[in-house]
């Protein structure tokens, strides 16, 4: 399916290229001034996110950091990171905040990861 050359230096022009996710993964050439997704074996070149986009979600990695803080459940939630691609086993998607949770891996699923 691939139809990559593995020496080109990916851009705006580059998007459309189909693209296993092990070839993605393996890129180093990206250009900078644009974020990459992969989505369905089909590689995606946007622009970085405005200052319009990432202004919202700076408020709300904010607001998340203090519902860790001062909300009794607030320990289920460990991290957030902003502009951060996240890979599935076909995909590289782009989050623009991206929420997640560690989880204990000497800890059978059963038991609350909070009394870890």
């Amino acid at each position: 399916m691939s139809t990559v050359e593995l020496d080109e230096i990916y851009g705006a022009q580059s998007s459309g290229t189909l693209m296993t996710p092990e070839e993605f993964d393996t890129v180093e050439d990206w250009d900078e001034l644009f974020v990459y997704e992969l989505i369905n074996g089909v590689l995606v070149v946007n622009p970085p996110p405005s200052a319009a986009e990432r202004g919202p979600n700076e408020l709300l990695g904010n607001l998340l950091f203090v519902y860790r803080a001062q909300h009794p459940q607030g320990r289920s939630l460990d991290y957030t990171l902003p502009e951060n691609t996240i890979p599935s086993s076909q995909n590289r998607r782009r989050a623009r905040q991206a929420v997640g949770r560690d989880t204990c891996s000497s800890c059978p699923s059963t038991v609350n990861q909070k009394d870890c």
